[in-house]
């Protein structure tokens, strides 16, 4: 059960960041970020973003943070 719920938090919080991703992404990379979706693994894309966009690892702890916050309620 703990197990599931976890997965399901992580899977939002991937979601999430990845529209917020998205959005600050330039055109060039946008296209270079779905083709590493359709294949790369997550550390792939993690850090393909790390790289893209300037201040991804506290867009990524904000996200996670409000998605945590948000099942607590």
């Amino acid at each position: 059960m703990e197990e599931e719920i976890v997965k399901k938090l992580e899977d939002i919080i991937l979601e999430k960041l990845s529209l917020k991703a998205i959005k600050k992404l330039s055109i060039e990379n946008k296209k270079n970020f779905f083709e590493l979706l359709e294949s790369a693994k997550p550390i792939v894309i993690y850090n393909f973003l790390s790289e893209n966009i300037l201040g991804f690892e506290k867009l990524a702890q904000q996200t996670a943070q409000e998605v945590v916050a948000d099942f607590k309620k």
